[in-house]
């Protein structure tokens, strides 16, 4: 009998769990009586649309149960919206913003008392959420080139379709395009659209689709606008620097005529963007030593599409493009273009520097590194800091002319000894600075720093944007990390 007992006394609570399980119902002490919750909706399951969510639970099996509340609120957002007990899903309207939002869900019975809440969390997806701004435009550059279009595809990014390209022809029909896969791929990923008419809007419309989001994405049409330029970034470096511009604005792209190039590039596809071009001239600036003409050949990364740019604007704009020594080797695909051979450094007037003297502010006990060779105009010897494990050093060298002097410019020269200076400690740029009492100083040049070109025995000449009547001329240039750090230079030599 006992055993029995003991049986019973085992299963009767389980029974009750069982059936207060079934019911889903809470039962609560409350002072001197027992309150009742009303049974709560379970397994809630959030998933984020675009500007909307979609909500899925169970209800509850609490015959009492007579509305199901939804509520959600943000930091300045709050919001409900009641629906009938049968319903075990909901979507809201597409009125979220890109805010994280806390969502509750209740079943109410007919006076009106909740059940337990429910909650889950989650973000709408917007054009502000990072998983969007992740699809970026379908177009790297494009170009307006009297009623041409050309269109550099950028790669498509995962999930992004229905890719379309929408402009006026030349008789006034609007024209829609697919921009397909295989489109995009063709002719080295560049579109031209001959006869559109340029006052009329170009759009590019775009649909995506990401797992994450169980909405499809439409994207708002964007505009291809004429004064849109997406230049590269080494590009608008070696501009600023070489014209002496803070800033490439439309002003300078309108207004230039001549483009001179002479430093390693990605592409020169940005020459598109210049509408009043008259020459292009290609390593004219480039003076090499005559025993190195093909020492550290330049290089571009991208040689279809500057091969590309440079037949259009030749073709459309009737440019000459001139290049010297064969620069970035794509002489052979440009059959119009003015080959020129090693060009001629500019004719000026050499100041006369058997007075002045010259300083280095590295210079070490003991060690000598001979900064009276870089005004000797001699290549063959050089100024050597002593080379050092340590941090990379800045070497000032400062310039007396014990008098002052009118300078328009100075030439910067490379060693030409190939086995004794070797070429990965070439200075790569410099700062120059000028003064009139050698305590004030002032920057010669609006990107302050200028590079230097890289072969062996080559000169590298800066002509000052305006004459600078000083004493004092200071170069700075920066260790080279190697396997112990050091910088070379052959020659400063000063003109006017």
């Amino acid at each position: 009998m006992r055993r029995y007992i003991k049986i019973l006394i085992l299963i009767l609570p389980l029974f009750y769990l069982s059936c207060e399980k079934m019911e889903d119902t809470y039962d609560k002490y409350k002072g001197a009586g027992k309150s009742r919750y009303v049974g709560k909706c379970t397994n809630l399951k959030l998933e984020a649309g675009w500007k909307r969510f979609k909500l899925n639970w169970t209800n509850s099996l609490d015959a009492t149960i007579k509305e199901i509340k939804i509520k959600w609120e943000s930091t300045d957002v709050k919001d409900s919206v009641i629906i009938t007990p049968d319903k075990t899903s909901y979507e809201t309207e597409a009125i979220f913003e890109n805010k994280n939002y806390e969502f509750s869900i209740y079943a109410l019975d007919q006076q009106g008392n909740h059940s337990l809440k429910t909650n889950a969390y989650g973000r709408p997806f917007t054009y502000d959420h990072e998983f969007i701004r992740n699809f970026g435009r379908v177009e790297k550059k494009y170009f307006f080139i009297d009623n041409k279009l050309i269109i550099f595809w950028d790669t498509p990014t995962e999930g992004m379709y229905d890719r379309k390209l929408i402009y006026t022809d030349k008789l006034g029909n609007e024209v829609e395009t697919e921009l397909t896969e295989d489109l995009l791929i063709a002719n080295n990923g560049i579109l031209e659209i001959e006869d559109i008419d340029i006052s009329k809007e170009v759009k590019i419309k775009r649909s995506a689709s990401i797992d994450e989001c169980y909405d499809d994405i439409v994207f708002e049409p964007y505009v291809l606008d004429e004064n849109y330029k997406n230049f590269n970034s080494d590009f608008v470096a070696y501009i600023k620097g070489y014209y002496n511009i803070e800033t490439i604005n439309s002003d300078f792209v309108n207004n230039i005529e001549i483009l001179n190039i002479n430093l390693n590039l990605i592409s020169l596809s940005d020459i598109l963007y210049f509408p009043n071009l008259t020459k292009v001239v290609l390593g004219g600036e480039r003076y090499k030593h005559e025993d190195y003409i093909y020492d550290c050949p330049a290089m571009l990364d991208d040689t279809e599409k500057s091969i590309y740019a440079l037949n259009i604007i030749n073709e459309y704009k009737n440019t000459e493009v001139h290049i010297y020594n064969d620069f970035y080797g794509i002489s052979s695909e440009l059959p119009f273009a003015n080959q020129h051979g090693n060009p001629s450094l500019p004719d000026v007037n050499i100041l006369n520097n058997s007075s002045w003297t010259i300083e280095s502010s590295t210079e070490e006990d003991e060690y000598d590194s001979h900064p009276e060779y870089l005004l000797d105009n001699d290549q063959g010897t050089v100024w050597t800091p002593l080379p050092v494990e340590s941090s990379q050093r800045t070497h000032e060298l400062t310039i007396d002319m014990k008098s002052g002097e009118n300078v328009n410019g100075i030439f910067i020269k490379h060693p030409i000894e190939e086995m004794v200076y070797s070429s990965e400690y070439f200075a790569e740029s410099v700062l120059i600075e000028v003064s009139t009492d050698g305590q004030n100083w002032s920057d010669v040049y609006t990107s302050r720093t200028k590079n230097l070109n890289s072969g062996r025995g080559e000169t590298t000449v800066f002509e000052f944007p305006e004459t600078h009547n000083i004493q004092y001329l200071k170069i700075t240039v920066m260790d080279r990390i190697s396997y112990r750090n050091n910088t070379f230079l052959a020659d400063i030599v000063v003109f006017n």
